[in-house]
């Protein structure tokens, strides 16, 4: 019995080594897809509503 928690625990290790280098590895590809979305959005933002005033508060 111990030797199963055992082996459960280093595979979750394992498993999460894995998903992190995964991860890193696809992250500049995300941020990129990211950055063109927001794009694509103040770009129909801006057609819906005209360029918006965020700095009305600011003393």
């Amino acid at each position: 019995m111990i030797t199963f928690i055992l082996a459960a625990v280093a595979l979750i290790a394992v498993l999460a080594v894995v998903v992190g280098i995964a991860d890193a590895a696809g992250r500049p590809a995300a941020r990129r897809k990211a950055a063109e979305r927001r794009e694509r959005w103040e770009a129909r933002r801006l057609s819906y509503h005209g360029p918006s005033d965020e700095g009305w508060d600011e003393d």
